[in-house]
């Protein structure tokens, strides 16, 4: 078999391999870890943002210590995350914790539709219009949800939507813990 035939015999195969290089990308990017650990026992960033559903209120990071509390990061223009907003309403019925929403970069007119029309579950729904807290959590997108502890420090980080079942097995667990150690 001369050198010329040897090339063109591998050059077959080429083609599958660069084919199975991309399918395999592809598939593992259908397998994403939603857990994050980049914000995790980092001090929740200090803030100062008015309330969307009371605007004359405003919300400071020191709102959110001396509770376990859960921070939501959403938007209307997310389709994920107005889907995702009445699983955070049937969680809120079943299990009492504070939960604070952040409205990322967003028109506090189309959140009060969704709110009026879907329920609120929020203490606070926190008009991120800038988009300066989202950048200080890292955000990678929405929506993203932290739990943070009764020091206002972030103890779990998931990224993506939620179930009630998922936060059931993962959301519960450490929220109790943190309950638990605060006494």
């Amino acid at each position: 078999m001369s050198l010329s035939n040897n090339r063109q015999y591998l050059w077959r195969y080429v083609p599958a391999i660069i084919l199975g290089a991309v399918l395999y990308v592809l598939w593992k990017g259908l397998y994403v870890n939603h857990e994050t650990n980049k914000t995790q026992d980092m001090p929740f960033p200090t803030f100062s943002l008015n309330d969307v559903v009371h605007p004359d209120k405003n919300v400071t990071a020191d709102n959110l210590k001396n509770q376990v509390s859960i921070v939501h990061v959403w938007a209307s223009w997310c389709g994920i995350c107005v889907k995702e907003h009445d699983e955070w309403v049937r969680i809120k019925q079943k299990w009492d914790f504070p939960l604070v929403g952040v409205i990322y970069r967003d028109d506090a007119t189309k959140i009060k539709e969704i709110l009026n029309k879907k329920g609120d579950p929020y203490q606070f729904v926190l008009d991120d219009k800038s988009g300066s807290l989202g950048l200080d959590l890292g955000l990678v997108g929405t929506p993203e949800t932290f739990i943070v502890d009764n020091k206002g420090v972030i103890r779990y980080h998931h990224l993506g939507p939620i179930k009630l079942s998922q936060f059931e097995n993962d959301f519960l667990p450490i929220i109790e813990k943190l309950k638990n150690e605060q006494v």
